[in-house]
Parts: C-alpha cells; sequence; structure tokens
C-alpha cells in the first residue's frame, strides 16, 4: 500500500484514497476565497446528486479529515493544511491536476479520472452501444491535463470546444 503526506501536517493517507479525494476536489472542489467566500482554510466540495454525495460521504469517511455538511450539498472541510495544500490548484477556470499526480502509475490515475468523472463527467453511449466517457471543463489547464492522463492510462481522447450560447 502507497501512501501520500499531507505537506506540513501530520496526516499520512492512503494513496487510492487520495487520488479519489483529489479527482472529486478538481471536479467539484474550492477552497475559500476562490469564489469571494471570505472563511478561511476551508475546504468544499458541492454535489447535488444523492448517488455522487453518498459516494462523497463514504470517501470522506476513510479519510483523518473532519467535516461537516452545509445546504444538504456541500462538505465542507476546515483543514488549514489541507487547504495550503489544494489552494494552488486554483478556482475553476484555473483547475489543473497537479504534477506530482500525472505521474503516478497506471491503478491511481484510472482512480483519479473516475473521481473526476464522478464530478464533471458522464458516461453514455455511441450508436455502436460502446460506453463514451465525456468530461466537461471550463479551464484549458485541465483540459489538457486530462488529455495527458488518458494518454497515460491508454485510453483514447479528443477534445471539443463548446462556446456557451449565453
Amino acid at each position: 500500500m502507497e501512501y501520500i503526506k499531507i505537506p506540513n501536517s501530520d496526516y499520512i493517507v492512503d494513496s487510492k484514497l487520495w487520488a479519489a479525494f483529489l479527482g472529486i476536489f478538481i471536479s467539484d472542489g474550492h477552497t475559500s476565497g476562490s469564489c469571494g467566500s471570505h472563511k478561511k482554510n476551508v475546504v468544499g466540495i458541492t454535489q447535488v446528486k444523492n448517488k455522487t454525495k453518498n459516494k462523497i460521504k463514504e470517501l470522506l469517511d476513510k479519510l483523518p479529515f473532519e467535516y461537516s455538511t452545509s445546504n444538504d450539498r456541500q462538505f465542507l472541510i476546515y483543514n488549514e493544511s489541507l487547504y495550503n495544500f489544494l489552494k494552488p490548484l486554483g478556482n475553476s477556470n484555473e483547475k489543473h491536476i497537479p504534477e506530482y499526480a500525472k505521474n503516478w502509475n497506471v491503478d491511481l490515475l484510472n482512480i483519479l479520472f473516475d473521481w473526476l468523472l464522478l464530478g464533471d463527467g458522464r458516461n453514455r453511449s455511441n450508436y455502436k452501444n460502446e460506453l463514451l466517457k465525456e468530461y466537461y471543463t471550463v479551464s484549458n489547464r485541465l483540459s489538457d491535463d486530462v488529455f495527458e492522463l488518458l494518454l497515460k492510462i491508454s485510453n483514447g481522447a479528443t477534445y471539443n470546444i463548446r462556446q456557451q450560447t449565453d
């Protein structure tokens, strides 16, 4: 079993759990101040789909961070070390996969991708009834990172740019 140490803390986390957490954080997470909030040292994950909320809760229950819920759609972690570790990943327009994670083995990259999809992706079938995994982001850097991740896990990848009409 491999572990990752959260810098400037006593937290040592199973790397598979961390890959899952990092994936859902990149997709649905934020740090205080990234969206105009004034609360300090808060890491939040926002999700409205019940099935996905349940998976996030199960994941958070396995991690060493205490969390609370808010408005039945947010998970909030008040932890300065975790906040400082995740804050550099940016807000929604700047989000990216950190370099250390892009160098993980294929198993961890697959976990990361599955949790990215859980937040901002969807599975659908094409006309041949083949499974297509689609990931959506407004971050150009994250788009490039996900493309790189897919090449590393031996999946084909294409991406499209779609301009919103509003």
